[in-house]
């Protein structure tokens, strides 16, 4: 918990943002050295952001998509991307990255196929007879839970208010179809999937889909928190995006965090913060996700606390492309807290 004479010093301090009047400081001085793993690497290895091309690169060598495939990679395929990631000169974990936001625009462009009824109804005869729901995703090119998620729905539509009434509850339809899908409600579950072989296409289902079905949620939180431990350590004085809002200030424009303290990061004197754990590509096949994710926000911020005040550290690094877009604002990868295993473009 904040010491209340400390939270009204980051409110007035936050409040002198909002309305542009001159900042109030701690007075304090804080200076950070944050190092790129990617220095240790030969060369210097995408020390600033990746070039451009070397994205399109990867692009095109056609190793990081494949038809009906929407999991993580088998062993098999990891080598493979391992490989191209290898003469190209990207750490495996910036390929995936890539990967999984291509995924997304994927299946943000065939998701219409799942919104046509005689689509539908062919996928659902199919799984009846035991087309499995790998073959499904591959015959259709779309996530294996989504297929499957539109086959529960219409099984829950066709039982309702049947299930409901049988079990006394109160759910909606679109709740049950959540429940059965992460299975947190075992009679609806063997009400809807009603054969140990469609229950096991879930499971199958669950472990090859990271866009339809998401395992874990935490990351981003996961990565602020190791930040702001960070930030503790080095006694830097900070007041975060939360706080802001439960204090009624800049709710409509708030950065994962404000610093109260003077703080300079590699010479640069930084204001405002914004933390991300994905890697930000320059491609355009994901010009909507990186629009969405950092160059709205950034020139948000950018309007309000004026051009050179901030910094955006991902964790996962930066294409040089976006970087360059925002030459005013401070562009860092995952410094000291974030060095993967296949920094050095191993096989491991």
């Amino acid at each position: 918990m904040i010491p209340l004479l400390v939270f009204a010093i980051l409110m007035a301090s936050a409040k002198a943002y909002r309305d542009s009047s001159p900042r109030i400081s701690s007075g304090r001085t804080r200076e950070i050295e944050w190092i790129s793993p990617y220095i240790v690497t030969a060369g210097g290895c995408n020390v600033g952001g990746v070039p451009i091309e070397k994205e399109i690169q990867l692009l095109n060598s056609g190793q990081l998509l494949r038809r009906g495939e929407f999991g993580p990679l088998s062993r098999s395929r990891r080598i493979q991307v391992a490989s191209s990631c290898y003469d190209i000169g990207i750490p495996l974990h910036q390929a995936s990255s890539i990967r999984k936001q291509l995924l997304i625009q994927k299946v943000t462009s065939g998701s219409w196929l799942l919104k046509d009824e005689e689509v539908i109804d062919c996928i659902v005869d199919k799984f009846c007879r035991k087309r499995s729901i790998l073959k499904l995703a591959y015959e259709y090119d779309l996530p294996p839970v989504s297929i499957l998620r539109c086959i529960i729905k219409q099984r829950v539509k066709e039982a309702s208010p049947h299930i409901i009434r049988k079990y006394g509850g109160t759910h909606r339809l679109k709740q049950i179809t959540m429940m059965v899908i992460h299975e947190q409600h075992q009679n609806y579950l063997s009400d809807i999937l009603t054969s140990s072989w469609e229950r096991r296409q879930l499971q199958i289902a669950k472990a090859h889909d990271s866009v339809g079905y998401q395992r874990d949620v935490t990351a981003g939180a996961s990565w602020e928190s190791q930040v702001f431990k960070f930030f503790d350590l080095h006694d830097i004085k900070y007041i975060k995006e939360k706080e802001m809002k439960q204090a009624g200030i800049l709710t409509r424009c708030t950065p994962d965090c404000l610093f109260i303290d003077d703080v300079y990061i590699n010479g640069e004197q930084v204001r405002w913060l914004e933390l991300k754990s994905f890697y930000a590509s320059g491609l355009d096949e994901v010009r909507k996700f990186t629009e969405k994710s950092i160059v709205r926000q950034v020139e948000k911020y950018e309007r309000t606390f004026g051009e050179g005040h901030g910094a955006v550290i991902l964790r996962n690094g930066f294409s040089k492309k976006i970087s360059d877009m925002h030459k005013s604002t401070l562009f860092l990868d995952g410094g000291p807290l974030f060095i993967p295993k296949d920094l050095n473009l191993t096989f491991e």
